[in-house]
Protein backbone atom coordinates (compact mmCIF):
# COMPACT_ATOMS: atom_id res chain seq x y z
CA UNK A 1 0.00 0.00 0.00
CA UNK A 2 3.03 2.63 0.60
CA UNK A 3 4.45 1.65 -2.05
CA UNK A 4 1.84 2.32 -4.21
CA UNK A 5 1.40 5.98 -3.01
CA UNK A 6 4.49 6.56 -3.20
CA UNK A 7 5.18 5.71 -6.77
CA UNK A 8 1.51 7.45 -7.63
CA UNK A 9 3.44 10.51 -5.40
CA UNK A 10 6.72 9.93 -7.84
CA UNK A 11 4.58 9.98 -11.26
CA UNK A 12 3.00 13.38 -9.98
CA UNK A 13 -0.52 11.64 -9.44
CA UNK A 14 -1.14 13.24 -6.27
CA UNK A 15 -4.61 13.45 -6.30
CA UNK A 16 -4.70 9.71 -7.00
CA UNK A 17 -2.80 8.32 -3.95
CA UNK A 18 -5.49 9.31 -1.84
CA UNK A 19 -8.04 7.61 -3.62
CA UNK A 20 -6.22 4.21 -3.13
CA UNK A 21 -6.83 2.25 0.07
CA UNK A 22 -6.28 -0.84 1.55
CA UNK A 23 -8.69 -3.58 3.11
CA UNK A 24 -8.90 -6.69 5.08
CA UNK A 25 -10.67 -8.57 7.93
CA UNK A 26 -8.76 -6.91 11.21
CA UNK A 27 -10.20 -3.33 9.84
CA UNK A 28 -12.38 -2.25 12.62
CA UNK A 29 -15.58 -2.37 11.36
CA UNK A 30 -16.61 1.11 11.43
CA UNK A 31 -13.51 2.00 8.72
CA UNK A 32 -14.91 -1.42 6.70
CA UNK A 33 -18.07 0.04 5.89
CA UNK A 34 -16.55 3.39 5.06
CA UNK A 35 -13.88 1.62 2.44
CA UNK A 36 -17.05 -0.48 1.34
CA UNK A 37 -19.26 2.82 0.82
CA UNK A 38 -16.52 5.03 -0.87
CA UNK A 39 -15.90 1.68 -3.32
CA UNK A 40 -19.56 1.55 -4.24
CA UNK A 41 -19.96 5.23 -4.53
CA UNK A 42 -16.79 5.34 -7.14
CA UNK A 43 -15.22 7.23 -5.29
CA UNK A 44 -12.14 4.89 -4.41
CA UNK A 45 -10.14 4.40 -7.89
CA UNK A 46 -8.44 0.91 -6.23
CA UNK A 47 -8.70 -1.31 -3.73
CA UNK A 48 -5.25 -3.83 -2.38
CA UNK A 49 -7.24 -6.39 -0.05
CA UNK A 50 -7.11 -9.38 0.94
CA UNK A 51 -9.69 -12.31 0.72
CA UNK A 52 -12.12 -10.54 2.95
CA UNK A 53 -13.41 -8.84 0.13
CA UNK A 54 -14.92 -12.59 -1.07
CA UNK A 55 -17.47 -12.65 1.61
CA UNK A 56 -20.37 -11.53 -0.13
CA UNK A 57 -19.95 -8.16 0.48
CA UNK A 58 -21.38 -5.44 -2.48
CA UNK A 59 -18.58 -2.99 -3.33
CA UNK A 60 -20.54 -1.89 -6.56
CA UNK A 61 -19.04 -2.05 -10.06
CA UNK A 62 -15.32 -2.52 -11.22
CA UNK A 63 -13.43 -2.29 -14.04
CA UNK A 64 -10.86 -4.79 -13.15
CA UNK A 65 -9.27 -7.63 -10.71
CA UNK A 66 -5.71 -8.53 -10.47
CA UNK A 67 -5.00 -11.49 -8.33
CA UNK A 68 -1.61 -11.64 -6.95
CA UNK A 69 -1.10 -15.95 -6.53
CA UNK A 70 -3.46 -18.33 -7.67
CA UNK A 71 -6.04 -18.21 -4.32
CA UNK A 72 -5.42 -22.56 -3.79
CA UNK A 73 -9.51 -23.01 -4.88
CA UNK A 74 -10.86 -22.35 -8.25
CA UNK A 75 -14.08 -20.93 -6.53
CA UNK A 76 -11.91 -18.73 -4.68
CA UNK A 77 -10.27 -17.10 -7.89
CA UNK A 78 -13.58 -17.09 -9.65
CA UNK A 79 -15.18 -14.88 -6.68
CA UNK A 80 -12.48 -12.73 -6.39
CA UNK A 81 -12.58 -12.26 -10.88
CA UNK A 82 -16.44 -11.86 -10.50
CA UNK A 83 -15.92 -8.91 -8.28
CA UNK A 84 -15.04 -7.11 -11.87
CA UNK A 85 -18.05 -6.44 -14.30
CA UNK A 86 -20.86 -6.92 -12.00
CA UNK A 87 -23.41 -4.32 -13.71
CA UNK A 88 -23.03 -5.92 -17.18
CA UNK A 89 -20.19 -3.90 -17.86
CA UNK A 90 -16.60 -4.99 -19.94
CA UNK A 91 -14.38 -6.12 -17.26
CA UNK A 92 -10.65 -7.28 -16.91
CA UNK A 93 -9.49 -10.36 -14.48
CA UNK A 94 -6.32 -11.10 -14.55
CA UNK A 95 -3.81 -13.42 -13.02
CA UNK A 96 -0.47 -13.26 -11.95
CA UNK A 97 1.31 -16.73 -10.86
CA UNK A 98 3.67 -17.04 -8.27
CA UNK A 99 6.77 -19.80 -9.40
CA UNK A 100 4.77 -22.48 -6.49
CA UNK A 101 3.54 -25.69 -8.54
CA UNK A 102 -0.13 -24.69 -8.52
CA UNK A 103 0.57 -21.53 -9.77
CA UNK A 104 2.39 -23.19 -12.75
CA UNK A 105 -0.28 -25.75 -13.19
CA UNK A 106 -2.82 -23.38 -14.60
CA UNK A 107 0.02 -20.77 -16.30
CA UNK A 108 0.19 -24.08 -18.58
CA UNK A 109 -3.50 -24.95 -18.73
CA UNK A 110 -5.17 -21.69 -18.40
CA UNK A 111 -8.03 -23.22 -19.53
CA UNK A 112 -9.33 -25.18 -16.93
CA UNK A 113 -9.46 -21.61 -14.89
CA UNK A 114 -12.72 -21.54 -17.07
CA UNK A 115 -13.60 -24.65 -17.53
CA UNK A 116 -12.95 -27.23 -14.28
CA UNK A 117 -15.56 -27.76 -12.35
CA UNK A 118 -16.22 -26.82 -8.88
CA UNK A 119 -14.65 -29.07 -5.74
CA UNK A 120 -17.60 -29.98 -3.90
CA UNK A 121 -18.19 -27.79 -0.25
CA UNK A 122 -17.64 -28.89 2.24
CA UNK A 123 -17.76 -27.98 6.31
CA UNK A 124 -14.74 -29.62 8.41
CA UNK A 125 -17.19 -30.13 11.65
CA UNK A 126 -14.11 -32.79 13.10
CA UNK A 127 -12.58 -29.31 13.98
CA UNK A 128 -14.04 -28.13 17.19
CA UNK A 129 -13.70 -24.49 16.56
CA UNK A 130 -15.86 -24.92 13.55
CA UNK A 131 -18.25 -27.10 15.06
CA UNK A 132 -19.04 -25.05 18.18
CA UNK A 133 -19.90 -21.56 16.35
CA UNK A 134 -22.37 -23.81 13.99
CA UNK A 135 -24.15 -25.65 17.21
CA UNK A 136 -24.31 -22.02 19.35
CA UNK A 137 -26.49 -20.62 16.16
CA UNK A 138 -28.58 -24.32 15.88
CA UNK A 139 -29.03 -24.26 19.51
CA UNK A 140 -30.28 -20.42 19.62
CA UNK A 141 -33.12 -21.59 16.38
CA UNK A 142 -34.25 -25.01 18.15
CA UNK A 143 -32.21 -26.86 21.07
CA UNK A 144 -30.14 -29.19 20.07
CA UNK A 145 -30.38 -33.03 21.75
CA UNK A 146 -27.15 -35.10 21.27
CA UNK A 147 -29.28 -38.17 20.39
CA UNK A 148 -31.15 -36.57 17.76
CA UNK A 149 -28.52 -34.68 16.32
CA UNK A 150 -25.28 -36.47 16.26
CA UNK A 151 -26.39 -37.92 13.10
CA UNK A 152 -26.06 -34.24 11.61
CA UNK A 153 -23.17 -32.89 13.51
CA UNK A 154 -21.03 -35.58 14.47
CA UNK A 155 -19.75 -37.84 17.03
CA UNK A 156 -17.58 -34.34 18.64
CA UNK A 157 -21.31 -33.09 19.43
CA UNK A 158 -21.93 -34.40 22.74
CA UNK A 159 -18.72 -33.12 24.03
CA UNK A 160 -19.29 -29.65 22.47
CA UNK A 161 -22.73 -29.75 23.71
CA UNK A 162 -21.06 -30.35 27.57
CA UNK A 163 -18.68 -28.05 27.74
CA UNK A 164 -19.93 -25.26 25.74
CA UNK A 165 -23.71 -24.95 25.53
CA UNK A 166 -26.27 -24.82 28.68
CA UNK A 167 -28.40 -27.93 28.88
CA UNK A 168 -32.13 -27.77 30.62
CA UNK A 169 -33.54 -30.14 32.82
CA UNK A 170 -35.20 -32.58 29.93
CA UNK A 171 -31.67 -33.01 28.33
CA UNK A 172 -31.44 -30.20 25.43
CA UNK A 173 -28.38 -27.88 24.79
CA UNK A 174 -29.33 -24.06 24.28
CA UNK A 175 -26.76 -21.17 23.33
CA UNK A 176 -24.30 -20.12 25.89
CA UNK A 177 -25.59 -17.13 27.33
CA UNK A 178 -22.67 -14.94 25.88
CA UNK A 179 -23.44 -15.38 22.54
CA UNK A 180 -27.53 -14.56 23.27
CA UNK A 181 -29.72 -13.45 21.50
CA UNK A 182 -27.37 -13.60 18.21
CA UNK A 183 -25.31 -16.17 18.10
CA UNK A 184 -24.29 -15.37 14.43
CA UNK A 185 -23.15 -12.05 15.59
CA UNK A 186 -20.20 -13.49 18.08
CA UNK A 187 -19.06 -16.58 15.54
CA UNK A 188 -16.32 -15.06 13.32
CA UNK A 189 -16.40 -16.66 9.47
CA UNK A 190 -12.79 -14.78 8.93
CA UNK A 191 -11.05 -16.72 10.97
CA UNK A 192 -11.08 -19.72 13.78
CA UNK A 193 -9.10 -17.48 16.64
CA UNK A 194 -11.23 -16.56 19.27
CA UNK A 195 -7.79 -14.23 20.84
CA UNK A 196 -6.90 -11.18 19.04
CA UNK A 197 -5.15 -7.86 19.89
CA UNK A 198 -6.52 -4.44 19.98
CA UNK A 199 -4.06 -1.95 17.33
CA UNK A 200 -4.02 1.43 19.10
CA UNK A 201 -2.93 4.26 17.72
CA UNK A 202 -1.91 6.63 20.83
CA UNK A 203 -0.08 9.59 18.69
CA UNK A 204 -0.63 12.72 19.80
CA UNK A 205 -2.67 11.96 23.01
CA UNK A 206 -5.28 10.12 20.97
CA UNK A 207 -6.51 6.76 21.40
CA UNK A 208 -8.53 5.13 18.06
CA UNK A 209 -7.89 1.00 17.75
CA UNK A 210 -6.66 0.94 13.60
CA UNK A 211 -7.57 -2.74 13.53
CA UNK A 212 -7.41 -5.92 15.73
CA UNK A 213 -5.13 -8.94 14.51
CA UNK A 214 -4.96 -12.86 15.65
CA UNK A 215 -2.81 -13.62 18.28
CA UNK A 216 -0.96 -16.25 16.17
CA UNK A 217 -0.14 -12.43 14.13
CA UNK A 218 0.64 -10.35 16.91
CA UNK A 219 3.60 -12.31 18.31
CA UNK A 220 5.38 -11.73 15.51
CA UNK A 221 4.21 -8.39 14.39
CA UNK A 222 3.80 -5.68 17.40
CA UNK A 223 6.30 -6.65 19.77
CA UNK A 224 7.86 -3.70 21.27
CA UNK A 225 9.95 -1.60 18.88
CA UNK A 226 8.25 -3.26 15.73
CA UNK A 227 7.41 -0.90 13.52
CA UNK A 228 3.90 -1.87 12.00
CA UNK A 229 2.04 -0.61 8.63
CA UNK A 230 -1.75 0.32 8.13
CA UNK A 231 -3.12 2.07 5.18
CA UNK A 232 0.48 2.85 4.27
CA UNK A 233 1.11 4.51 7.39
CA UNK A 234 4.11 3.53 9.70
CA UNK A 235 3.63 3.17 13.30
CA UNK A 236 5.96 2.46 16.19
CA UNK A 237 5.10 -0.06 19.06
CA UNK A 238 5.42 1.01 22.21
CA UNK A 239 3.55 -0.87 24.43
CA UNK A 240 2.21 -4.59 24.31
CA UNK A 241 0.22 -5.72 26.58
CA UNK A 242 -0.29 -9.89 26.70
CA UNK A 243 -3.22 -9.45 29.27
CA UNK A 244 -5.46 -7.64 28.51
CA UNK A 245 -4.36 -7.85 24.37
CA UNK A 246 -3.74 -4.79 23.22
CA UNK A 247 -0.65 -3.06 21.83
CA UNK A 248 0.01 0.62 21.81
CA UNK A 249 1.55 2.48 18.89
CA UNK A 250 2.55 5.68 17.97
CA UNK A 251 2.70 7.12 13.98
CA UNK A 252 6.42 7.43 13.12
CA UNK A 253 8.21 8.78 10.43
CA UNK A 254 11.57 6.73 9.75
CA UNK A 255 14.09 5.55 7.55
CA UNK A 256 14.66 2.17 9.14
CA UNK A 257 12.74 -0.77 9.28
CA UNK A 258 12.26 -4.21 11.57
CA UNK A 259 12.08 -7.09 10.83
CA UNK A 260 11.15 -10.76 12.47
CA UNK A 261 14.24 -13.34 13.06
CA UNK A 262 14.12 -16.69 15.82
CA UNK A 263 16.19 -16.20 18.85
CA UNK A 264 17.47 -19.84 18.62
CA UNK A 265 14.52 -21.10 21.48
CA UNK A 266 10.96 -22.11 20.55
CA UNK A 267 8.70 -20.97 23.35
CA UNK A 268 4.98 -21.47 23.96
CA UNK A 269 2.10 -18.94 24.21
CA UNK A 270 2.49 -19.46 27.62
CA UNK A 271 5.77 -18.60 28.26
CA UNK A 272 5.70 -15.38 26.31
CA UNK A 273 2.73 -14.24 28.93
CA UNK A 274 4.98 -14.94 31.37
CA UNK A 275 7.81 -13.40 30.29
CA UNK A 276 5.41 -10.06 29.69
CA UNK A 277 4.16 -9.72 33.88
CA UNK A 278 7.63 -11.14 35.03
CA UNK A 279 9.34 -8.08 32.93
CA UNK A 280 6.28 -5.88 34.37
CA UNK A 281 6.71 -7.01 38.23
CA UNK A 282 10.28 -5.86 37.52
CA UNK A 283 9.33 -2.49 36.33
CA UNK A 284 11.59 -3.45 33.36
CA UNK A 285 8.61 -3.16 30.96
CA UNK A 286 11.19 -2.16 28.15
CA UNK A 287 14.17 -4.06 28.38
CA UNK A 288 16.45 -2.86 25.65
CA UNK A 289 17.36 -6.75 24.73
CA UNK A 290 14.61 -8.82 24.97
CA UNK A 291 16.49 -11.83 23.85
CA UNK A 292 18.26 -11.22 27.35
CA UNK A 293 15.36 -11.49 29.52
CA UNK A 294 13.93 -14.62 27.33
CA UNK A 295 17.37 -16.46 27.22
CA UNK A 296 17.17 -16.37 31.86
CA UNK A 297 13.49 -17.44 31.50
CA UNK A 298 14.26 -20.40 29.15
CA UNK A 299 17.19 -21.63 31.50
CA UNK A 300 14.97 -20.79 34.58
CA UNK A 301 11.66 -23.02 32.84
CA UNK A 302 13.44 -25.11 30.23
CA UNK A 303 10.35 -27.09 30.47
CA UNK A 304 8.16 -24.46 28.64
CA UNK A 305 9.89 -24.91 25.04
CA UNK A 306 7.34 -25.42 22.71
CA UNK A 307 6.37 -25.56 19.38
CA UNK A 308 6.04 -21.97 18.36
CA UNK A 309 9.10 -19.52 17.70
CA UNK A 310 9.02 -16.16 19.33
CA UNK A 311 10.59 -13.79 17.47
CA UNK A 312 11.78 -10.78 17.63
CA UNK A 313 12.95 -7.70 15.64
CA UNK A 314 15.49 -4.73 15.38
CA UNK A 315 16.14 -1.92 13.31
CA UNK A 316 17.52 -2.68 9.95
CA UNK A 317 19.14 0.52 8.76
CA UNK A 318 20.81 -0.96 5.75
CA UNK A 319 17.43 -2.10 3.84
CA UNK A 320 14.60 -0.24 2.40
CA UNK A 321 11.90 0.44 4.36
CA UNK A 322 9.30 -2.28 4.16
CA UNK A 323 5.96 -1.64 1.78
CA UNK A 324 4.17 -4.01 2.52
CA UNK A 325 0.32 -2.80 4.52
Amino acid sequence: MRQVRTDLMLEGRADMAARVMSYRSGYNAQDRRKIEQEMFAGRLLGVIATTALELGIDIGSLDAVVTVGFPYTLPGFRQQAGRAGRRNKDSLAMLICDPFPLDQHYARNPSELFTKPHAQMSVELDNPLVLEGHVQCAAEEMPVHVGDDERYFGPLLGEVCTEKLVADDEGFYHAHFRYRPYPAKHVAIRNTEDETYSIIDTTDGRTAILEEIEWSRAVFEVFEGALFMHQGHTFLVKEVNHDQRWARLIEANVDWMTRVRCVGRCVSKLTAQRLHRRRRARGDAHPRDPRLALSRLLRARPHHVARLRLLQGRPEEQHPRASVD
